[in-house]
């Protein structure tokens, strides 16, 4: 979602799109607007049959990936 709160029918402009896919990995952008623009890419991983989300990040002018965020070392 990209965000704490979300804009009334934010549903209605997403959009899909599989970008890579081989039979273990995958990626896939999300792009919608919810107060902005936002341009979100999906890395999939298959394990045991399953996809599963390896990682998220935000291509929009406030890129993150949660990978990272996840991976930081608290003070």
């Amino acid at each position: 979602m990209n965000g704490q709160d979300t804009e009334a029918n934010w549903e209605k402009t997403l959009k899909l799109t599989m970008l890579a896919s081989n039979d273990a990995r995958a990626e896939v952008q999300a792009t919608f607007h919810n107060g902005t623009p936002q341009d979100l890419r999906y890395d999939l991983v298959r394990e045991n049959g399953r996809w599963l989300i390896a990682d998220v990040r935000s291509t929009t002018a406030q890129t993150w990936d949660l990978v990272t965020i996840l991976s930081a070392k608290l003070p």
